[in-house]
């Protein structure tokens, strides 16, 4: 057992190991940012809004990176729908969205066709 362990000293092979795993990795780590290419399209464009733009939210990257998702005050000017759930959120997006433009002197309307706005 000793013969053995000073034999694999002397042959260098924990360093084999090592370096085998950091190939591994660097082939693995490669791989995976090929895979997921097309997933990242989104970084490059979220990133070149400029300002002044209104936050909608965040996204992650694949690397897990927090990404700031914005529209540009000329993506402001155009119809939307906003709709989900009871307790989504709804309301509170819409005023947040509406008091943004309104300090940031956008014209903006509303029409709430539920009238709870």
């Amino acid at each position: 057992m000793m013969l053995g362990r000073w034999v694999e000293l002397m042959r260098g092979r924990t360093r084999d190991r090592q370096k085998s795993r950091i190939v591994v990795a660097d082939s693995s780590s490669a791989a995976y940012r090929s895979a997921v290419a097309d997933y990242d399209a989104f970084v490059e464009v979220a990133r070149q809004v400029k300002e002044p733009a209104f936050t909608v939210g965040t996204a992650y990257d694949s690397t897990g990176a927090e990404i700031s998702i914005r529209l540009g005050v000329n993506d402001l000017a155009v119809h939307a729908l906003i709709q989900g759930g009871t307790g989504t959120g709804k309301t509170t997006f819409v005023t947040g969205f509406v008091a943004w433009a309104l300090a940031h002197g956008v014209p903006i309307g509303v029409i709430d066709c539920k009238a709870g706005f």
